[in-house]
């Protein structure tokens, strides 16, 4: 993945991904005001793609990927937190419809 983080939060998700996940390659940091050279982007992506350096940011990348695909799938942690989170709501407009009936 190749990064160019323009405003807001793009700069700290730019930071996570490349820093911390290393799961990207920056292109510029420059904002909108600084729009990456065209040959850079190009020599960037290739040593992206065929590099050393950037090599293992492709595979973090795949790791990434299938994390997040796990994580989705049924029985996978985000499902079950999707899962718990509507149980939750489901029980608050239980009580909620409860404490109205009392209330009436």
């Amino acid at each position: 993945m190749l990064a160019w983080p323009m405003t807001a939060d793009q700069f700290v998700n730019t930071r996570l991904l490349v820093d911390e996940l290393r799961a990207a390659v920056p292109v510029s940091w420059g904002g909108l005001k600084a729009a990456p050279d065209a040959d850079e982007v190009a020599r960037l992506l290739d040593a992206a793609v065929h590099g050393r350096r950037w090599g293992d940011v492709a595979e973090r990348a795949k790791e990434l990927a299938d994390e997040a695909a796990m994580a989705v799938s049924e029985g996978g942690s985000s499902w079950r937190e999707v899962e718990d989170l509507a149980r939750e709501l489901r029980d608050l407009g239980s009580v909620e419809q409860g404490q109205q009936r009392i209330a009436d």
